[in-house]
């Protein structure tokens, strides 16, 4: 069974993400992104446009610093994001080097395709560990900072199979869950601080990710390869297309923004009406 990782993804090419003119809405603002995939490299293009100063994050630091390249600061960071040490020295490093972090975007993701009964627990617990563990373990040394600053904004990446059930992916799916879950609490505590927790939560987007998936969600459902766009990944999409990955990026930026400070705890869904069919 084909193991894949975001983290697995290569960036585009430094340019190829910009997401509009600039603005000066995010101006003196630091933000840090972690996760260096084809989504990650659209919203460090969205935020580095609204004005933030970004630092790209992910376990390899060769793919970091080609996302960061295109950024204005060129900040680029190393982060295994299940250790409980490295998201705080980073969260350290750059709070000593920016005198502050506001921004905390989670991009990083892994999943693996097999039902219930084949899946290996080694996988589960894996799984699990970046997708819920790492994002808890990252807001454990950041909020801190934001509350002192009276000021912050922490988007998680969760998914539409947050919201609804999924054959085949299993611990992805009750990853996911479970960061709505974490959002809420994290969310309800950081209130007081004036610091904001939401997730996003897209559908199939078209990435090398998940454009990767193909052959194995044909194996699994048993159908042609031919036919997995169409029925799997978009057939339960009123709106029949993939979502891109500025449509994501967008998203993000805006509730990153100070005028989205009443928005906290949600899950913001962009998944082409998949939800709600």
């Amino acid at each position: 069974m084909t193991v894949h990782e975001q983290v697995e993804e290569r960036p585009p090419a430094p340019g190829d993400a910009a997401e509009g003119p600039r603005t000066s809405e995010l101006e003196g603002r630091v933000a840090l992104l972690v996760g260096a995939g084809a989504i990650g490299a659209s919203i460090a293009a969205a935020l580095d446009t609204a004005g933030a100063e970004v630092v790209i994050a992910d376990v390899d630091m060769e793919r970091a610093e080609a996302v960061a390249e295109s950024t204005r600061s060129r900040s680029a960071v190393s982060l295994d994001l299940t250790s409980a040490q490295g998201c705080q020295s980073v969260v350290d490093d750059i709070t000593a080097r920016f005198g502050r972090l506001d921004i905390v975007v989670g991009s990083a993701g892994v999943q693996y395709v097999a039902p219930i009964h084949e899946l290996p627990p080694e996988q589960w617990e894996r799984i699990l560990r970046v997708n819920l563990t790492g994002p808890f373990l990252l807001m454990r040394a950041v909020l801190p900072v934001m509350y002192r600053a009276r000021w912050g904004r922490i988007v998680n990446i969760a998914s539409a199979f947050a919201l609804v059930g999924v054959a085949n992916k299993p611990a992805y799916a009750a990853s996911k869950h479970g960061l709505i879950g974490l959002t809420k609490v994290a969310a309800l505590e950081a209130a007081p601080f004036g610091v904001t927790v939401n997730t996003v939560c897209p559908a199939w987007v078209r990435t090398p990710l998940v454009l990767g998936q193909v052959a194995d969600l044909a194996r699994t459902r048993g159908i042609p390869e031919s036919e997995v766009e169409s029925q799997v990944m978009l057939g339960p999409m009123p709106i029949h297309r993939f979502i891109e990955t500025s449509e994501v990026a967008k998203a993000i930026r805006f509730l990153c923004l100070p005028s989205s400070g009443a928005i906290t705890g949600t899950a913001l869904v962009i998944d082409g009406g998949w939800s709600i069919a």
